[in-house]
Formats: structure tokens, sequence, C-alpha cells
């Protein structure tokens, strides 16, 4: 029997009115995307596409951030039939869940090489995320897309160039996802005002035209993860608590 790896995390996001929830899912999938099983959690229409898409790498990756999202999605909503969930893409490629039941909930989606990243949210508070390999080989690519002001920073930001560069790419791909435009606006749009790092893995963001939003990131086993979310917002999640899964594993059989 195939396996895959998942880690389901509510995060709760402090706020000075109240408490509000959301749902992390992180899946991890070594091997060929057979062991996705993907009728057992795509919505008939999803199933449909799905069965369009030619290359090995397209299928997993679609796979991998559905599976996630359908996870969160349906921790957060008490919902345990994830293929009756329908995640539908917008006009700019935003993830849209158009099930009547499921009102005022959103996710964000993102995934890279054997992995699928998702959060689910009220709609009320927006969240993006974002995950990329760390790769030498995409050094001068990232290089490419800063600002003046961010090639300064980086040199008295402490990491290594190639580490602090992915992490800046993911912060503004997390931001563009929050604002639904992607990458179809100039990156100087989402240009930080401030990166620091705090402690071994995790790194702050602040953005210079988005003063309402900061973002957090986490880089570990070769991959920098990001969270986007209000600036006036505290959560309770740490590097740690990725860092033991990747470590360990939290295994399941669908």
């Amino acid at each position: 029997m195939k396996e895959y790896h998942y880690l389901l995390k509510p995060i709760i996001l402090h706020r000075a009115d109240r408490l509000r929830k959301a749902i992390l899912c992180f899946i991890h999938c070594p091997n060929h995307s057979g062991a996705l099983l993907p009728e057992l959690f795509l919505h008939p229409t999803e199933l449909e596409y799905f069965q369009t898409l030619k290359h090995e790498r397209r299928k997993k990756s679609y796979l991998l951030g559905r599976l996630a999202a359908k996870k969160a999605i349906g921790e957060l909503a008490e919902r345990k039939d994830l293929s009756s969930i329908h995640i539908q893409s917008g006009i700019f490629t935003q993830p849209i869940i158009t099930s009547p039941v499921l009102q005022n909930v959103q996710v964000s989606i993102a995934h890279s090489e054997d992995y699928g990243v998702a959060i689910a949210f009220p709609e009320e508070h927006p969240m993006g995320i974002d995950i990329e390999e760390v790769d030498e080989e995409k050094k001068d690519v990232l290089a490419e897309q800063l600002t003046e002001s961010e090639k300064q920073m980086i040199k008295v930001t402490d990491g290594t160039d190639i580490e602090k560069m992915t992490v800046l790419w993911t912060v503004k791909e997390a931001i563009s996802k929050i604002l639904k435009t992607g990458l179809m606006t100039p990156l100087a749009v989402y240009e930080l005002s401030k990166i620091e790092k705090e402690g071994a893995h995790t790194y702050k963001s602040f953005y210079t035209n988005f003063g309402q939003y900061k973002a957090v990131s986490y880089v570990l086993h070769g991959f920098a993860y990001t969270l986007a979310y209000p600036k006036n917002t505290e959560i309770d999640f740490t590097a740690t608590q990725i860092d033991d899964w990747l470590e360990r594993g939290t295994k399941s059989i669908i």
C-alpha cells in the first residue's frame, strides 16, 4: 500500500478583538502520484480536469495542492467528505471554494517538488502561503527580481544569499495570493521594507507598499515556507513544529 505523509495543524489567530482559527496542511509524497488516489478527494469536476493532464509533474503538483487544500478546508469546516468540496480557479487562477455550505471560507495553496501546502482561513482574515525549494541554480534568476533596497537588506541579514533570496521570493508570492494578483504585477510592487532573522530557521518580513501585512518564513530541509497575514495578528506556530514533522513524518493512507 502506498503512503504519503501530512501535517494538519490548527493555527490560532490572535487579534485584539477576538481569536480566530485557520488550518495549515502540509503534504509530502516522495513517490509516484499514484499514492494520492484522486477519486477519494477530488470533486467530480476536478477529477474531470485532472484526467486531461498529460505530464506526470503537473499531475502530481495538482494532486498535492488539492489534497492539502481539501484537508485544511475539511478540518476548518468540519467536513469529512473531501470530494464534496469543490475548488475552482478564478480568472487570475486564484482558488475559489464554490461549495454552498462552505460560506466565508477561503484557502491559499502552493506546491514545490514533492510537497503541497495549504492554509484554510475565515474570509474576514486574509492569508497567503508559499513554498519554494532553496536551489543554488536559481540564484541568478532570483537576484534579478530584487530591488536595490532589498539587495542592501540581504547584505546585512544573517543567512546564505540563496536562502535569503528564496525567502524574499516566497514572501512576495504569498502577498500576491492575498491580493489575488499572482505574479502578473511587477514584483517591485511587493517590495520588502524590512527582513530580519530570528533564530536558526525563521525570518520575519514587512512590505513597503502593504504595511497592513507581514510575513513569517521558515527555512527547513532545503525549502522555504512563508505565511503572509495581517500585521496586527499573532500566530502560535513555530519552525520547530514543521521540523519535527519533517524529521518524523505523520503517516496517513487514504
